[in-house]
């Protein structure tokens, strides 16, 4: 009776010690699982920052060259009225200069 009481219990012993070991092997391979998801997670959130910066950047291209066209457009139009003006204005401008070096060096 001894016998089988010692046999239980180096039975029961042995038992636990593979549980022991099975345990440590499984929270060792949650744990390199863990890490594993937590490496992809990583790149993945990674590729979606380049993604979303390199969307915002050609956002940001887009509606720069919208607003250079813009300035561009508004500054032709001031151009071409300034130069109708001008235009308009020449021959008084001309008429004026000659006036007025006609009268200051023919009266000499």
């Amino acid at each position: 009776m001894i016998q089988e009481v010692i046999n239980n219990i180096t039975s029961a012993e042995n038992e636990a010690e593979e549980i022991i070991k099975n345990a440590n092997q499984k929270a060792k391979d949650i744990r390199l699982n863990a890490e594993y998801e937590a490496e992809v997670i990583a790149k993945k959130a990674s590729e979606d920052c380049k993604k979303a910066a390199a969307l915002r950047q050609t956002n940001a291209e887009v509606a720069a060259d919208k607003k250079t066209e813009t300035v561009f457009r508004e500054g032709n139009k001031e151009i071409s009225a300034f130069i109708e003006k001008c235009s308009k204005n020449e021959e008084a401008a001309v008429q004026a200069v000659a006036e007025g070096l006609i009268s200051k060096y023919v009266n000499c």
